[in-house]
């Protein structure tokens, strides 16, 4: 690259940043002292270098994939952020399974009075109790892994593949598994029964025997804290869902500044096939069903390259120094996107020299703060027009400064850029394939849509969706299990006094409201404590994007009324069953 003459300044300027510089430390030496080295370094080379404005850092290899926070990473940005979601979703999944085990258990606690009172009496101590009943629970867990273990063999490569990860099992490494097999083990069990084991063995043998109920209605109010906090998980999950699902609307509808569909790209990767671009293009425009061709070293989603620190004047005589991308394109490359001007005018066969001047984005202008942008030159490029801002990178980034000139770029590597008719696309891309190979031998045709390459951009996104969508609804399944079976124990201890009510005239729905109304308060509570920490995630998920879905506070209300509603089928179905039993068997109950 240093025999081009383009490039020549590169190599000897300290304000490109068109680089990514790779560092191998010696054995002991530390980043940080490393870091503070190279400043200094910089400093006495550039005196005049602002290092506030250049913060040198040093970031580690591994790093980059889950732990980059840099912008214009070679991998997408922090990631690990993706893994602590995950896991924490997958323990609070674990946590909703250990509660419902729990309050079940402490919920008919009273079937097993007549073996606690006897084992009290025979002399058990309260410590053989506990061992007992946790025992139990570990057995239980334990059982419990088993199916769990093989369902994961079974569905790992379901999931890598969902995933785009392409992990192969056996190149897992197998410490971290089983430690974290063991560790669940250890939590579950403890978890989901030392509650239970707690309350049994400090019952007396005196109230056991005489039945006396006053212990399970202390533990009533603990058994409500739970359900609120399995409620309070289910409606934030709910929030998350429909916030993720409103983003990826509000990305797949939103005006990006070009017009994607239809449009079909073909890089030209090799020396001999790059050379060729403007006979291939003259060929394509020769077919009737191809609407329009550029050739041009970009694509409105992958600009060429982006260069930091490039030194310019504003209008008040001011330098100052900006980042911006640059893209080499032809006469045809705003016409094919469907790019707009938003003042002056775009490069034309009509005005010969185009190829000195510039053309920039109203990113760059705002930059610089130029108020009349024609009068104003890039180094010896003048510019004559500034497009309207399209996004040529996701939404999470802001729009950033674009100079477009015209001309072949100085990598060589180019993208024939094709937009079609709609109709018949087959027959489009086999005609584009006859003519491409009967020009060119030294490259395999290859080619992709601009609508597929927009959407592989947010392919992260539509796979958290679907994740949390999932999981979200293992969640609301795992809690509705819980509220069915206190529902149904709710209705056996009550079967009494639904008897009685049934004989005295009391219709069955008044029968549903009398027995819902716990459990709909309860499920109430919940979102008043799920409101505040889904609006937590709801900001801090969407400030991760410049551009955003409106949320308001409808969001709440349909995750709040959709969690009501399945508490409601899961209580109702199981009050309605205990009115629609005989009187008769009821009264007799006990």
């Amino acid at each position: 690259m240093t025999a081009n003459s383009d490039l020549q300044d590169w190599f000897n300027s300290w304000d490109v940043n068109a680089f990514n510089t790779y560092i191998e430390l010696k054995n002991g030496q530390q980043a940080g002292a490393v870091e503070q080295k190279i400043a200094s370094f910089m400093r006495e080379a550039e005196p005049r270098r602002s290092i506030r404005d250049d913060e040198i850092y040093l970031q580690p290899i591994r790093d980059i994939y889950l732990r980059s926070q840099v912008t214009g990473a070679t991998a997408t940005n922090n990631r690990i952020h993706t893994v602590y979601l995950f896991g924490g979703i997958a323990l609070l999944i674990l946590l909703i399974a250990g509660i419902n085990s729990m309050n079940l258990s402490t919920a008919r606690a009273a079937t097993r009075i007549k073996e606690v009172s006897m084992r009290k009496v025979i002399g058990a101590g309260r410590f053989q109790l506990i061992k007992q009943f946790l025992g139990e629970s570990y057995f239980f867990t334990i059982l419990a892994m088993v199916p769990a273990l093989l369902i994961f063999y079974l569905l790992f490569p379901v999931f890598s593949n969902f995933m785009g990860n392409n992990l192969i099992l056996s190149e897992v490494d197998k410490t971290p598994l089983i430690l974290s097999i063991l560790a669940t083990i250890v939590f579950m069990g403890a978890f989901s029964g030392i509650y239970s084991a707690l309350v049994l063995s400090a019952f007396r043998p005196f109230s056991l025997l005489k039945r006396d109920s006053a212990p399970w209605l202390k533990g009533a109010k603990f058994r409500n804290l739970l359900v609120i906090f399995q409620f309070t998980a289910g409606v934030v999950l709910m929030i998350g869902t429909i916030v993720i699902a409103k983003q990826l609307n509000f990305i797949k509808n939103t005006n990006l500044g070009y017009e994607r569909g239809h449009v079909l790209i073909l890089p030209l990767n090799e020396e001999e096939a790059a050379k060729l671009g403007p006979v291939l293009k003259t060929r394509l425009l020769e077919s009737p069903r191809i609407l329009g061709v550029t050739v041009s070293d970009s694509t409105p989603l992958q600009l060429a390259m982006s260069i930091g620190g490039m030194k310019l004047k504003r209008e008040n005589g001011e330098e100052v120094k900006i980042d911006t991308w640059m893209a080499n394109i032809d006469y045809d490359f705003l016409d094919v996107f469907g790019i707009k001007i938003s003042e002056g005018r775009a490069f034309s066969r009509d005005f010969p020299g185009d190829d000195k001047r510039v053309l920039v984005n109203q990113a760059f202008v705002k930059k610089m703060g130029w108020k009349n942008p024609l009068a104003n030159f890039i180094k010896e490029a003048e510019v004559i027009g500034v497009i309207e801002d399209f996004h040529f990178d996701t939404l999470h980034n802001a729009i950033e400064p674009v100079a477009f000139y015209l001309g072949e770029s100085i990598f060589g590597g180019i993208s024939i850029g094709i937009r079609t008719r709609p109709e018949n696309p087959e027959a489009i891309v086999a005609e584009i394939k006859d003519i491409f190979t009967g020009i060119t031998t030294t490259q395999h045709f290859d080619f992709y849509y601009l609508d597929d390459a927009y959407n592989r951009l947010y392919r992260n996104e539509q796979r958290l969706s679907m994740m949390i969508g999932y999981l979200e609804g293992l969640a609301i399944l795992l809690g509705c299990m819980g509220l069915f079976g206190l529902a149904t124990y709710a209705a056996q201890r009550r079967s009494k006094e639904i008897g009685i009510r049934k004989v005295l005239g009391a219709s069955v729905l008044s029968i549903v409201r009398m027995m819902s109304r716990e459990f709909l308060i309860l499920v109430v509570i919940s979102n008043l404590i799920a409101w505040p920490l889904g609006y937590y995630f709801l900001r801090n998920w969407l400030q991760g994007y410049a551009y955003r879905c409106a949320s308001g506070i409808e969001i709440f209300v349909q995750a709040g009324l959709g969690m009501l509603l399945i508490a409601l089928f899961a209580v109702g179905l199981q009050t309605v069953r205990a009115s629609l039993a005989s009187p008769v068997e009821s009264i007799r109950y006990e």
